[in-house]
Parts: C-alpha cells; sequence; structure tokens
C-alpha cells in the first residue's frame, strides 16, 4: 500500500545540532549552568558571546590575565561588583577541583577577583551580550542563583557561551 504524503500538512524541521559536529569551525560552545560557572582560556581577538536562554538570569563574568590578575580591560568592560558568587562557589564546592587547578597553574587567585555583571531581572529570553578580547587571558562566567522558594519564581537559569577564535 503506497500513501501519498503530499495530502498531510507535515511540518519539515531543520534541527540545530550543538554539539562539535554542529558547530562552524573555530567556534566553541559552553554552558553555564543555573547556580554554576565555566572557565577557559581566552585569545586576543576571540568574539565571546553570552545568551540569556530563559530572561531574568544574571550573568557574572571575572577576567584574568596572563599574571593571574583580575582585569575586566581584557573585554573592554569596568568592573561593576564583587564576583561574589563565583567566589562562593569556588570556596565551597567540591565539584569545582578541576577548575581550581586550573586556577591554579596560572597563578589565578580568585579571592581578589572582581567581576562585570550582565543581565538582570528585566532580560528578556534569548538576549545576548557579546564583547572582543583584547588579550590572552582566562574568563570565568557563572550564572548565579539560589535554590528557589515555592512561593517566588526565581529559578536560576543556563547561559549559553559561544566563542569565535
Amino acid at each position: 500500500m503506497d500513501i501519498n504524503l503530499d495530502n498531510f500538512n507535515i511540518r519539515k524541521t531543520i534541527p540545530y545540532n550543538a554539539g562539535p559536529i554542529g558547530l562552524p569551525p573555530g567556534e566553541e560552545r559552553y554552558i553555564a549552568k543555573a547556580q554554576g560557572l565555566v572557565g577557559f582560556e581566552i585569545f586576543a581577538k576571540d568574539k565571546i558571546f553570552i545568551k540569556n536562554i530563559e530572561g531574568q538570569q544574571i550573568c557574572e563574568v571575572a577576567v584574568f590575565d596572563l599574571n593571574g590578575k583580575s582585569s575586566s580591560g581584557l573585554i573592554n568592560k569596568k568592573n561593576n561588583n564583587d564576583a561574589k558568587f563565583i567566589k562562593y562557589i569556588l570556596s565551597n564546592s567540591y565539584d569545582k577541583k578541576y577548575l581550581l587547578t586550573k586556577l591554579k597553574k596560572r597563578n589565578i587567585d580568585f579571592n581578589n577577583a572582581k567581576s562585570v555583571d550582565f543581565f538582570d531581572q528585566e532580560t528578556e529570553s534569548g538576549e545576548t551580550i557579546s564583547f572582543t578580547c583584547q588579550e590572552n587571558g582566562f574568563i570565568i562566567i557563572a550564572s548565579p542563583g539560589e535554590a528557589m522558594a515555592i512561593e517566588k519564581n526565581n529559578a536560576a537559569s543556563d547561559l549559553e557561551i559561544k566563542v569565535q577564535r
């Protein structure tokens, strides 16, 4: 029995493959999980895009130069916070040992870190910020939050980071 599919309203999809196979050459993708963080090396002329996937999520960014000093000038921004969430996670979380060893190898003292905060409670879902790195260094991007209270709708959400090298 032959079925003619022309008579049916079939939706064609173009799936987005987010893995390394689905990314263009020279592009990397990271996810800063809700109430978590991600850290990686940056290089001069890298373009970094941070997408607020669900909206209303603050983004905390700490940048360090090659000497391990906190320096938001590497991304052409000015510090506007004290990196409280990054310091809290790195000081109190046992599953960040890999990141701590990376920081130690680079002589980064996260206790003196300053941060640049992006987004706020008014941020729309899908909103993206971007910046270009001026020099080589190391960046930590966090998605701060607390455990959601039942009577509030304040759950932290993930941030998507794309780097074009």
